[in-house]
């Protein structure tokens, strides 16, 4: 985005210094106000109830606009905030005045399920957990996301991004489904260069799995030609059934392992493996020797014989002794090894299509991704 800004002849870092610098002028006079009003302050008083309000009110009211920041600030704290105070009471004493935040919830992830929401959300959330959001604008299969998604999959990426980023961002736009999409697929599968194939095996692969919703046909002319091995091709994203009576659905294959694999965290002060028992392209389970709490980030090195590779994840929720993990970067190279690792133990079992089927779990709905 910063480059295109460059290349229409805007200088993006001076906008966005401007920006900060004004935005921070009214948060410290509009602060200084409340304290005049209130009597008093206490970092205690502002928590994370206060960051989901003003989020809610920015979604609500749409990104990019100074007009939508009215909006929104009109709507959450004035109507739903406010408005519950003139509710009479029901039931036990404060139910009431706890709907809403239950409204304001319901109102978010209403508006979350819309892919544009999240498209315009895409440059100014942490680069840590873009690939997941890049993830759900693919499950919402909004079109108008279509032109940033093929952007981002041709390597203009946003800041922070990588390779990583080009794969799941191809994956999106597989699952959008859209004819517009199918020249830069190819052109991505096939493009060469002096020596070899310009772009990397896995954006290849996720390229072509995309391609054979589309144009199948090609698929299978260029598929012996394209270098890709039979077992390098399994392991395609799962398709999201429209109808799933579940929030969350499962984007990839688990597999069950045939024998544990163990990973290290290799950033945390205080040593943690796990025991890996199940996993897919992009997460897993697992059992820890300590717990770690959800939202943790983790450099995770898995020690396959003498193979190792290395992953970036984010913790999940606990499952009884386990804990599941998400992952949100990694070489791709290594996810070739990954997935050639997965593909080798999916062939062992018969019952891994039953397992990735029951493995659809209703989770809390949010930017994190589920595997």
């Amino acid at each position: 985005m910063r480059s295109s800004t460059a290349a229409l002849g805007r200088r993006a870092d001076r906008t966005r210094t401007v920006a900060f610098v004004l935005g921070g002028c009214l948060a410290g006079l509009s602060g200084g106000l409340l304290v005049q009003y209130v009597g008093a302050w206490a970092p205690g008083s502002w928590t994370y109830p206060e960051t989901f309000l003003i989020f809610t009110a920015i979604v609500v009211g749409g990104t990019g606009n100074l007009l939508g920041g009215v909006v929104g600030a009109l709507l959450v704290p004035i109507l739903i905030i406010e408005g519950t105070r003139f509710l009479p009471e029901i039931g036990y004493p404060g139910l009431t005045a706890s709907l809403d935040w239950v409204v304001m919830g319901l109102v978010l992830l209403g508006f979350l399920a819309d892919g544009h929401i999240l498209l315009e959300l895409l440059d100014h959330v942490d680069p840590l957990v873009t690939p997941l959001v890049i993830d759900e604008i693919g499950v919402a299969a909004d079109r108008e996301a279509l032109g940033k998604l093929l952007t981002i999959a041709d390597g203009d990426l946003p800041t922070g991004g990588g390779p990583y980023l080009r794969v799941k961002a191809v994956e999106a736009v597989g699952r959008i489904n859209a004819p517009e999409s199918i020249s830069t697929l190819k052109r991505i599968a096939e493009s060469k260069k002096v020596f070899g194939w310009l772009h990397p095996q896995e954006l290849r692969i996720a390229a072509l799995q995309a391609l054979e919703k589309l144009d199948p046909e090609w698929v299978r002319e260029f598929l012996p030609k394209s270098g890709i091995e039979k077992e390098e091709y399994t392991l395609a994203p799962l398709d999201v059934p429209v109808t799933s009576k579940f929030v969350r659905q499962r984007r990839h294959t688990r597999v069950r392992l045939k024998k544990a694999v163990r990973a290290i965290c290799t950033n945390l002060k205080e040593g943690c493996s796990l025991e890996i028992k199940t996993a897919s392209l992009t997460g897993g389970v697992a059992t820890l020797s300590r717990h770690l709490t959800p939202g943790t980030q983790v450099q995770l090195r898995f020690q396959i014989g003498m193979r190792n590779f290395h992953v970036t994840a984010l913790m999940r929720d606990s499952r009884a002794q386990d804990m599941a993990f998400e992952i949100v970067d990694m070489d791709l190279d290594e996810r070739g090894k990954y997935r050639r690792l997965l593909a080798g133990n999916l062939s062992a079992s018969s019952n891994n299509q039953t397992a990735a089927e029951n493995d659809l779990v209703p989770v809390p709905a949010g930017l994190v991704g589920s595997k």
